[in-house]
């Protein structure tokens, strides 16, 4: 179109590059006050109230154990951290459930066995039983899944120190054996006791015979190594931490979906020895050794090593040694010269 007046040439020109300016072309690509201001009221107004929220709710998140199925069908502790609670059992039940909480925080190729909208109540006596009263959905599950649920619901709940058995019932009626497969619930109690993935192809007496607790690994379908207790029985004859190094040398006959972490070589040079601070010192051999060059120990079997020694035996930590000498690192260059503690496995999204 054409300019009217005294518009010049000069003036025309920069009519327009202050119009391109505008559009952003020669600007430096930094927003202008008024653009900023649009820009911040775009922004969620409480979203860094938001952010503060979160990390104060991990701040004050705890560390739980859930015993969920694996794949292959184990019972199996997978620590989640969860809220902080005043009604610790009742929050850990209720991440028990199908279709609960636990469903969008459920490792690769784990499920929870309580049957879906299962309700409950618990009452705990002074004496450390707790009561556990469940709707009549909770009757709605496969036989083969029995043992889990009774293994899933003790495990979870002894976890806390005021928690020493579980009795259940349903609709108010006690449980003197499951309602599905007829499993026998023993009269003072569900309690650790009665054991975790049973092996049941003991070959001895069992009159003459003790159970144990071995932890072996496991891998999931997306190649993630974790642990899982098993528990065996062992001959009374047999000195019971030597039991539990044997154990680890083989995993039980039949399963294939865990391994144990110790070669057939892997043996005990002295018979083992606990002091009164609940220190248990295993003198091995040179075949503990993943690699010898290097002195080291692989790290699953440690770990599988120090959680069968601290599961109920009065053993707080391990203390490794190796012809006498404390020498030993792990393959990732930890040093084992100090007892070892209970290691933080199994550890799955938070639930917070």
């Amino acid at each position: 179109m054409g300019i009217k007046g005294k518009t010049s040439f000069v003036t025309v020109c920069a009519i327009i590059l202050l119009m391109l300016s505008g559009c952003g072309i020669y600007s430096n690509g930094l927003p202008s006050s008024k653009e900023q201001a649009m820009t911040d009221q775009a922004k969620p107004k409480h979203l860094g109230e938001q952010n503060d929220n979160k990390k104060k709710s991990e701040k004050n998140a705890v560390e739980r154990q859930l015993y969920l199925v694996d794949a292959h069908g184990h019972v199996t502790p997978q620590v989640f951290h969860l809220p902080q609670s005043n009604e610790v059992a009742k929050q850990a039940l209720t991440y028990l459930i199908q279709g609960g909480p636990v469903s969008n925080m459920l490792p690769d190729g784990f499920q929870a066995v309580i049957p879906a909208d299962t309700t409950f109540s618990l009452n705990l006596d002074k004496d450390g039983t707790l009561y556990a009263d469940f709707s009549k959905e909770f009757t709605d599950y496969k036989a083969a899944n029995e043992q889990q649920i009774m293994q899933s619901i003790t495990w979870t709940l002894t976890q806390f120190d005021n928690i020493k058995r579980v009795k259940l019932s349903v609709d108010g009626k006690p449980l003197h054996v499951m309602p599905v497969a007829q499993t026998p619930v023993p009269t003072q109690g569900l309690t650790r006791a009665d054991g975790i993935n049973i092996v049941k192809n003991y070959a001895g007496e069992v009159t003459s015979s003790s159970s144990m607790v071995v932890y072996y690994t496991a891998q999931s379908s997306a190649g993630n190594t974790y642990y899982v207790p098993i528990t065996e029985r062992y001959d009374n004859s047999k000195d019971m931490y030597t039991a539990l190094v044997d154990a680890l040398k083989q995993a039980p006959v039949g399963d294939n979906a865990i391994q144990a972490p110790f070669n057939s070589d892997v043996a005990l040079t002295e018979k083992p020895s606990i002091n009164d601070k609940g220190v248990v010192t295993l003198d091995f051999n040179d075949y503990l050794y993943a690699d010898s060059s290097k002195k080291a120990i692989s790290d699953q079997a440690l770990n599988c090593l120090v959680l069968t020694f601290a599961n109920g035996l009065a053993v707080d930590k391990v203390s490794i040694e190796v012809g006498g000498k404390t020498q030993v690192v792990t393959e990732s260059g930890k040093s084992l010269a100090q007892p070892v503690g209970v290691p933080n496995v199994n550890v799955t999204k938070t639930g917070i």
